[in-house]
């Protein structure tokens, strides 16, 4: 019989945010991710840290297993989600001390942090308005870009996007994706705002963004420069 494999894993990546890559999945698993202590009276605790994406998004998995230098296996859930699961005391505690507002993270990497939030819970879309100065205008086609998560979380994102950008968003409340309005979010609109947003939110961030979501994105870095 085989000995089982030995999982490798650079358990303390996190243990100082002082890089762009850092920044920015400790921005995603803020977001997305799940990192949590198991315990029961007939074992010891177990630390894990869990990421979970839907399968067009794989890809994007394997790059947080290369960044955590892991061997670890990522499985097929649910029938179109893949999964890494890591168990590692060291991680939980440092990801458990960073996943804090404000997060410790230096200024010029503040924009890294915040597009790993919208790459794993945020939203870049175009949405269709009625023009209500006169009826008889068609409807008018606008980017908007948002970012959802805790009270807490919305209140400090607009905070540094204001003090960074001088924009201002909508706040409003609403449902998570179980359905429970326990959730927030903040929306910037129109092609100028949204194209100064996601121009300071991609600037040197080729290798650490979701291209997926970057190739909306760049549609509204295009529009607004015309």
């Amino acid at each position: 019989m085989s000995r089982p494999r030995k999982i490798e894993v650079n358990t303390r990546v996190f243990e100082s945010i002082d890089t762009p890559e850092k920044a920015y999945w400790l921005g995603f698993i803020r977001g997305d991710g799940c990192v949590w202590r198991c315990s029961s009276s007939r074992r010891s605790p177990f630390y894990v840290i869990m990421l979970t994406l839907a399968e067009v998004d794989r890809e994007h998995l394997e790059k947080f297993k290369s960044f955590i230098g892991t061997n670890a296996c990522i499985s097929k859930v649910r029938g179109k989600y893949y999964q890494l699961v890591i168990y590692s005391k060291e991680m939980f505690h440092d990801l458990r001390r960073s996943l804090v507002i404000p997060p410790p993270v230096s200024e010029d990497l503040l924009p890294h942090f915040l597009r790993g939030l919208l790459d794993s819970d945020g939203t870049i879309f175009f949405k269709r308005e009625k023009r209500y100065e006169n009826p008889s205008w068609k409807d008018r086609i606008r980017p908007a870009v948002g970012f959802s998560g805790s009270q807490e979380l919305i209140d400090w994102v607009a905070d540094v996007i204001w003090r960074k950008l001088w924009l201002t968003g909508k706040v409003e409340r609403c449902r998570n994706q179980r359905g429970l309005a326990n959730a927030w979010k903040i929306t910037y609109k129109g092609v100028k705002n949204c194209g100064r947003l996601l121009a300071w939110l991609y600037e040197d961030s080729e290798g650490i963004r979701l291209e997926r979501k970057f190739q909306r994105a760049w549609e509204i870095l295009c529009w607004a420069e015309k």
